[in-house]
């Protein structure tokens, strides 16, 4: 059994494309274009992780988690008298990177069950669940972009020994808020993905041949505060991978 109590605190200052950017009225200003310039995120961070052991092979992990977020970077619309300022149409739809004045407290819990890789066979469930909110707000108060659960299996199980493997991943995650200015979710997310490798050792040949998106499901996720509201993700997707070592 293994027990552990990490903590940890950070930031990240904010790069020169978060600061100076701007499309000549395009889509963007500069972050400075409302008087203020952007200061460095915050973040603190604490999770307790507990683990046990079966036997060699099989271990099982459970971990609570929290995070403290401070002045995090996000996009917002650029006020009607800042355009009316530099001569734009009322109705330019331009927005800038700012501070978020709200602190967001994450917190969240995982479940992990596997069989380490061993004589070609491995084996993984993860179970995840977390919840982010912003501290001083009122009504909808739930931040953008995070999951609320999320899942995955995955497998690896040997055919004809090194020579053919093969590895599955089915993932899911739950629906994400989109924006900030309404309650609109993505969809719930499925995705599996299939993947035959080996290696050919009389002629030092190692392929893999996969499938991402085995069934094609269509994801949209959120990059908002561009054009978009949300931007599709890859569908089905093939790949083929050869090395010769010669």
């Amino acid at each position: 059994d293994t027990l552990k109590l990490i903590g940890a605190r950070a930031f990240r200052a904010p790069s020169v494309y978060e600061n100076y950017y701007a499309d000549n009225n395009s889509t963007q200003l500069e972050s400075t274009c409302c008087g203020t310039a952007l200061a460095p995120e915050v973040v603190t961070q604490a999770e307790l992780e507990y683990t046990h052991r079966f036997d060699p092979d099989w271990t099982v992990l459970a971990s609570i988690h929290t995070q403290y977020d401070e002045s995090q970077i996000d996009g917002a619309t650029v006020p009607a008298e800042i355009l009316a300022e530099r001569g734009l149409p009322a109705d330019a739809a331009l927005f800038y990177l700012r501070n978020i004045t709200s602190p967001e407290l994450v917190y969240g819990v995982d479940l992990v069950v596997r069989r380490e890789f061993h004589n070609g066979w491995m084996f993984d469930v993860q179970l995840g669940g977390q919840d982010a909110r912003f501290l001083n707000t009122t009504g909808n108060n739930r931040v953008p972009n995070v999951p609320p659960l999320t899942g995955s299996i995955r497998g690896v199980v040997p055919i004809l020994g090194r020579a053919l493997q093969a590895a599955v991943r089915i993932s899911a995650e739950g629906q994400r808020r989109v924006d900030l200015t309404s309650d609109a979710e993505t969809e719930w997310a499925a995705l599996t993905d299939v993947v035959l490798s080996g290696t050919i050792d009389t002629l030092g040949l190692r392929y893999s041949v996969g499938v991402y998106n085995l069934f094609d499901f269509r994801l949209a996720l959120p990059v908002t505060p561009y054009a978009s509201r949300t931007i599709p993700q890859e569908g089905r997707t093939f790949m083929l991978s050869l090395t010769l070592t010669l």
